[in-house]
């Protein structure tokens, strides 16, 4: 479980670890949640016993935890900042 903050869901990005958001910040964090949740690389709760309930649900089907990470593999752009330098 983490915020949705622009530098740790970096980090999670670099990292491949699937997110598990629980009530995101309306603004940016909320943005971040939508954005990782449609592309299948987060699963955003509304609380804590949802969030709870999720990751049961995401721990006893490990094939869904290895799809999320999946789907942060195909998101991911390592080479982002690397690719406008001249």
């Amino acid at each position: 479980m983490t915020k949705a903050g622009g530098l740790t869901l970096t980090e999670a990005l670099a990292l491949r670890v699937p997110l598990f958001l629980v009530r995101p910040q309306p603004g940016q964090e909320r943005e971040n949640a939508r954005y990782f949740a449609m592309q299948g690389a987060a699963i955003v709760a509304r609380h804590e016993l949802e969030l709870a309930e999720q990751l049961m649900e995401a721990y006893a089907r490990p094939e869904r935890l290895s799809a999320m990470q999946a789907r942060m593999e195909h998101i991911a752009r390592p080479h982002a900042a690397g690719a406008h330098c001249g």
